[in-house]
């Protein structure tokens, strides 16, 4: 029993078990704490590496539209009295296709200042997953009606989601963009959403032209951050998926593909029905 006790400087006797308690207490919160500033130390460098990757990317891809743009009106300006109509013609269309890339750019900076600024203003609440897709589909209608691309919602079942919803219209107007971008005129686009539990699968798939499986293990990070060509040379730069993760990641949900080349492709993604 004695043992269990000893002396302090001051001659008050104290408990070990009280020292063992304390020093139970401490040790945990400081290794809790140092966790937490790794995790912290980690994301700040995650961040600031997807950032710059993504700079990179759209610094070099604006460069060369805007270059091209200077060379070919230089070129018109130099030589307007003695280029003939042709040639004219052939300069201004080029201008124009790298002006449509710039502007295409321009609108994915757009979209990650927003994706930045509503990680941080995050709020969700319930709302129509219905009304979502078919306010986003009604806004990007045109680009499918110009490619004769037909858009068809083959689920039914009105559900109630818990989310930002600007976020998902985001994510719903990416996937669908993208799906448009990649099939060919007359295609088709399927919208299905099935409840699982205490979430909703929701489907984007096409008749296009797929994604090879190397491009589909990156396509959802920084590391595609690059531009491809769509089947009509609709422009882009490929950091739109990568938006998507992040917004559902926020959701606690999840974000896969299934493609096959010259097949299609299958984007499917979830969403919860109840606040946490």
């Amino acid at each position: 029993m004695k043992d269990d006790y000893h002396n302090s400087k001051k001659g008050k006797v104290v408990n070990k078990a009280d020292i063992k308690c304390k020093i139970d207490e401490i040790v945990p919160a400081d290794i809790k704490r140092l966790k937490t500033e790794k995790e912290q130390e980690e994301e700040i460098r995650s961040i600031i590496a997807k950032n710059n990757r993504l700079l990179t990317v759209l610094a070099h891809d604006l460069k060369t539209p805007i270059g091209s743009i200077i060379g070919f009106l230089s070129l018109i300006a130099d030589r307007i009295e003695t280029m003939d109509k042709p040639k004219i013609e052939s300069s201004v269309y080029m201008a124009l296709l790298s002006a449509k890339r710039t502007f295409a750019l321009l609108e994915n900076l757009l979209e990650w200042a927003f994706a930045e600024n509503s990680l941080k203003k995050f709020k969700q609440e319930y709302t129509s997953l219905n009304d979502l897709i078919c306010e986003t589909k009604g806004s990007i209608l045109l680009s499918a009606v110009q490619k004769q691309i037909e858009i068809k919602i083959t689920s039914l079942k009105e559900l109630q989601v818990y989310v930002d919803k600007d976020m998902i219209k985001s994510v719903l107007r990416n996937l669908l963009n993208n799906a448009i971008k990649f099939t060919h005129e007359g295609g088709e686009i399927l919208i299905n959403t099935t409840q699982k539990g205490d979430f909703v699968v929701v489907s984007v798939k096409d008749n296009g032209v797929g994604i090879h499986r190397d491009t589909q293990e990156i396509i959802f990070t920084s590391a595609y951050a690059e531009s491809t060509n769509g089947t009509s040379n609709e422009l882009g730069t490929g950091v739109g998926l990568m938006f998507c993760k992040e917004f559902l990641d926020k959701h606690g949900g999840k974000i896969w593909v299934k493609s096959e080349p010259d097949v299609g492709s299958e984007f499917k993604f979830t969403l919860p029905m109840l606040s946490n």
